[in-house]
């Protein structure tokens, strides 16, 4: 079996981090303030439309629920690290 590597993966990884992002600055936008337990299920549905095996859950869900919820800025970095304002 031979390996043949996507020429195309660093321009296709970041497209998939571009459209994440824009994903969650959209729930940042549109529940900031709503409570956690509303956040979660619409932080979750978002990023799962992004397609492309895309998900969140577990942990990172229930705290980027939380840090959207609180009011404070969810983001991701463009290598693909999930942040939130303190």
């Amino acid at each position: 079996m031979t390996f043949v590597p996507n020429p195309n993966f660093c321009q296709e990884m970041a497209t998939q981090i571009e459209r994440l992002q824009q994903a969650i600055s959209e729930v940042s936008t549109d529940y900031c303030g709503h409570p956690a337990d509303e956040v979660e299920p619409a932080l979750q549905q978002r990023v799962a439309t992004v397609g492309n095996g895309a998900s969140i859950s577990g942990n990172e869900l229930t705290l980027g629920a939380q840090i959207i919820s609180s009011g404070k800025r969810l983001w991701l970095t463009n290598d693909g690290k999930l942040m939130g304002e303190d």
